[in-house]
């Protein structure tokens, strides 16, 4: 397998054209291989948590992480760097509509006791119909964001971070409505 980078340095090297014309040729390959290294790109959700210390911020996100999607990964769970992420959480279904989402997560302090709560939830489809029921990690390609789970997250969040400031939980009419057969269709 080529080095890309070691590749583009030895074309760099190598050739024999004026410096405009290198760098144009240069640049062009370099674009060409950066677009083929593009995964799924993910827009993250934020909440303004107010007036809470990151314990409790931490502890109240854990909480409905562990209620809404499953248990934490520990891999990509980290206190110290105020990320964390789910295990995935996986639904089977027929003709090789299986699906599963995760949840990742990340804390970021403003102030000392200001905190803004990013996430997004990533969703994963199956579409082999020979392996329904025990699909292999090969099996699983990228289906973007699901973002009915992100409501449902979002307001969930919203209503612990409001009662850890012992403030009314907020109402589910300001939650954002979406259509449950939207995948369906």
């Amino acid at each position: 397998m080529w080095d890309f980078p070691k590749c583009l340095l030895y074309a760099w090297r190598q050739s024999g054209e004026p410096s405009a014309m290198k760098a144009a040729n240069f640049l062009f390959v370099f674009l060409v291989g950066l677009s083929s290294c593009g995964g799924p790109v993910f827009s993250f959700q934020e909440i303004a948590v107010g007036k809470l210390d990151f314990a409790t911020v931490w502890n109240e996100a854990t909480q409905v992480i562990s209620s809404v999607e499953g248990s934490l990964n520990p891999v990509g769970t980290d206190r110290g760097l105020k990320v964390m992420e789910s295990r995935w959480n996986t639904r089977t279904f027929a003709f090789g509509k299986g699906r599963r989402t995760r949840v990742h997560l990340e804390i970021v302090r403003k102030d000392p006791l200001e905190h803004l709560v990013r996430f997004y939830v990533e969703r994963q489809k199956n579409g082999n119909m020979r392996r329904i029921f025990n699909p292999e990690e090969g099996d699983w390609e990228d289906a973007g964001q699901d973002s009915a789970k992100e409501s449902i997250l979002r307001y969930h969040l919203r209503s612990r971070f409001a009662a850890a400031r012992n403030e009314a939980a907020p109402s589910v009419l300001k939650s954002k409505a979406l259509d449950p057969f939207k995948e369906i269709r």
